[in-house]
């Protein structure tokens, strides 16, 4: 998404500063808005498909469809996106991997320069292809949930 980083006029620094600016999601766990949340889906999303590259950018870009994504809250649940039964099988796959049932997720602090060496990049599933390429469809979901 290399248009949209020129377009925020980003240097490494000033992406961290706004992107920890960010709440993980919009108050009352809404999934849509100005949000960490929102980025991670999309930003998970485009190197499958770069038309959700304007949905990660920090001031509204239309997209291919001339909407503006990841600005302003429509107002969507996570039972909006998914079934009740999904968002438990989240809530069991956190708690699985050690993540809090309440959040399902921790932040880590941001480390400049990268992920380090490769067998740390191969820890963390950081390679040369995008990983979910490779997976099946219920372990899609899972991840799609974690990065909610």
């Amino acid at each position: 998404c290399g248009d949209i980083y020129k377009y925020n006029n980003l240097t490494q620094q000033t992406c961290q500063e706004k992107w920890d600016a960010l709440p993980i999601n919009e108050e009352g766990a809404l999934i849509d808005g100005n949000s960490k949340g929102c980025r991670i889906v999309h930003a998970a999303m485009a190197p499958l498909n770069e038309k959700h590259c304007p949905h990660i950018s920090f001031f509204p870009v239309e997209d291919f469809y001339g909407k503006v994504k990841c600005q302003e809250s429509g107002m969507r649940s996570p039972l909006d996106v998914f079934t009740q039964w999904e968002l438990d099988k989240f809530r069991e796959a956190a708690a699985e991997h050690g993540l809090p049932r309440d959040t399902m997720f921790e932040e880590f602090e941001y480390q400049p320069g990268g992920f380090g060496n490769d067998d740390e990049k191969e820890k963390l599933g950081v390679t040369g292809s995008f990983f979910t390429s490779n997976i099946a469809d219920e372990d899609y979901m899972v991840f799609y949930g974690f990065i909610l």
